[in-house]
């Protein structure tokens, strides 16, 4: 679980506040209204000369997809200016699935960390 800020948390995924969860903000694209979490996961690309992935495989474009999730997310927030406002009234932010103990190599942008950027960011 990644947290930032102070309690009480706004969830930032499926189990939370829905508007803020990448499997259901949807901005429009030249193809159509897509989730967050479509565009993101049809970007990452891998290292694999069999052409066969597992579960443990790890995307070659880590540092692009860091990119690419605060520029998604960013791209909600102008959509949706309604939600600034409520980013910008939280308290904190927590993201239940993201993984907190992995070494940065391994990790891959949060929903609450991005979001708590942006939310700083609009703040300024």
């Amino acid at each position: 679980m990644k947290r930032c800020g102070k309690p009480p948390y706004l969830e930032c995924s499926v189990n939370g506040d829905k508007r803020f969860s990448m499997y259901h903000a949807t901005i429009t694209t030249p193809h159509g209204i897509k989730t967050i979490a479509e565009i993101y996961n049809a970007s990452k690309k891998f290292n694999s000369t069999s052409g066969l992935l597992n579960a443990d495989s790890i995307p070659i474009n880590r540092n692009e997809l860091y990119i690419l999730h605060e520029h998604l997310w960013d791209q909600y927030l102008k959509e949706n200016i309604n939600l600034i406002l409520v980013l910008i009234n939280a308290s904190g932010l927590s993201d239940e699935f993201a993984q907190d103990n992995l070494p940065e190599i391994d990790s891959f942008p949060d929903t609450a960390t991005t979001l708590w950027r942006l939310r700083n960011k609009f703040l300024k």
